[in-house]
């Protein structure tokens, strides 16, 4: 095993073991369907959500997904704005998302986002002030616990293709706008991610 102190031939012979070893496990793991909606429970919301950045054309884009307990749709957001950086998307897109949710009375809502950074962000209780975006991530943390029955959870981004979506109708139409029903090209990808298992 890798242990401190050992040289980078020992590392990468040990690392080199361990994937022969466990070869076999990474294949199956690739092959099989991840669940993209773990659904809620009954009576609460899941929005999943995601942020790109388009650094060519300097803008971000920020889309959201709302689904109920049986993953159906209730709600899709996208967003497009100037300026910023991977980490702004991330943490607009959670902001615009919850924003959304409030402004809809959506009250019990399991929020998701395939951004690690950004969740450690709001989730540690660290002091940001100093942070270039405290703004943000402050008025974030004041969303999750405005009602206190929302939650912010990390997700992989196989589970999170909905939202992705919803973000590129934003920053590549470069345009904001809110569905009460899914766009036709994604009604495909929503109902592969509701019976995939």
């Amino acid at each position: 095993m890798a242990y401190l102190g050992c040289g980078a031939k020992d590392l990468f012979i040990t690392w080199r073991k361990l994937f022969s070893l466990s070869q076999s496990w990474f294949e199956l793991t690739l092959i099989t369907p991840l669940s993209s909606l773990d659904p809620p429970p009954e009576g609460t919301l899941k929005l999943n959500n995601d942020g790109s950045f388009l650094e060519d054309f300097g803008c971000l884009g920020a889309g959201g997904v709302v689904r109920n307990h049986d993953g159906d749709w209730i709600a899709g957001l996208s967003h497009y704005e100037i300026g910023g950086d991977v980490l702004l998307a991330e943490l607009r897109a959670i902001q615009i998302c919850l924003d959304f949710c409030s402004k809809k009375d959506y009250v019990k809502i399991i929020c998701e986002s395939d951004f690690l950074e950004a969740v450690d962000l709001i989730i540690v209780g660290c002091d940001h002030t100093l942070h270039t975006y405290a703004t943000v991530i402050f008025h974030i943390r004041d969303a999750l616990h405005e009602n206190g029955i929302r939650t912010l959870v990390h997700v992989l981004r196989e589970q999170n293709t909905c939202a992705d979506f919803m973000t590129k109708e934003g920053s590549h139409a470069r345009c904001s706008g809110n569905w009460k029903c899914s766009p036709p090209d994604m009604e495909s990808l929503i109902l592969r991610e509701k019976f995939e298992t």
